[in-house]
């Protein structure tokens, strides 16, 4: 398996439950952080996934889990992590 592993900060948008004041409305976002495997990138995209199956033999397919799509237009950074 010769994928990265990777930690991604980025901002997510938000909502706020029932009735609000304008005045309470914060116009920040929520800043998340997600460890995974680089499935993929793009101009627009990335794709982790945080579970991997590794293949036991040539015929078996390499799978994923819980794997999702952050915008690059929200991610402040992206960090390599070690791979013991």
């Amino acid at each position: 398996m010769d994928r990265r592993l990777i930690l991604v900060t980025w901002l997510d948008s938000h909502s706020y439950e029932g009735w609000t004041a304008v005045k309470d409305l914060k116009p920040d976002g929520v800043t998340c952080r997600s460890v995974g495997w680089l499935i993929s990138e793009t101009e627009q995209t990335l794709t982790l996934a945080p579970h991997l199956t590794q293949a036991d033999h040539a015929s078996a397919e390499e799978q994923a889990s819980g794997a999702m799509v952050i915008p690059r237009v929200s991610v402040v950074s992206i960090e390599d992590l070690a791979v013991p």
